[in-house]
């Protein structure tokens, strides 16, 4: 009879003792979103961005500022579902591998596209479904080549 009792109130508070990161850790500030929905967000609004701009060098820029933004937001908050971890840290990969602004050439960008693809997502040549992440890194490379 009490063991019942004791047993509920130990999951109980299990469960509100646990991390909230095991779950999603929801960002400061924003309305609850979660740190990736943040960062979707943000992703979102570099595209809207990058697809207003004509200059590379403000493009540049913002991507700067993007990548800046991102981790700074991954910083202060809490680890997120693994899933949502691991997107992220492709999506900053990928982005890495666009030559710095003094090395960037509109007319190569078939082959950063192609270094996108080899080194994120080998396999997209036999088939392979590209990563959504790898896939928003290309999307941002090609804003950046119009």
């Amino acid at each position: 009879m009490y063991t019942k009792n004791i047993f509920g109130v130990v999951i109980a508070a299990l469960l509100f003792l646990t991390p909230s990161f095991i779950f999603g850790q929801k960002s400061k500030g924003t309305g609850g979103l979660s740190v990736k929905q943040e960062a979707d967000l943000l992703l979102s609004n570099l595209k809207k961005n990058l697809k207003k701009e004509t200059s590379t060098e403000k493009k540049f820029e913002q991507i700067n500022h993007f990548k800046k933004e991102l981790t700074t937001l991954r910083k202060k908050s809490a680890r997120q579902l693994e899933n949502d971890e691991i997107a992220m840290d492709i999506l900053v990969t990928a982005l890495d591998l666009i030559p710095v602004k003094n090395e960037f050439k509109k007319s190569e960008c078939s082959s950063y596209q192609q270094k996108i693809l080899r080194d994120m997502s080998p396999n997209s040549d036999q088939g392979e479904k590209v990563d959504p992440s790898t896939q928003a890194s290309m999307d941002v490379l090609s804003l950046l080549c119009k």
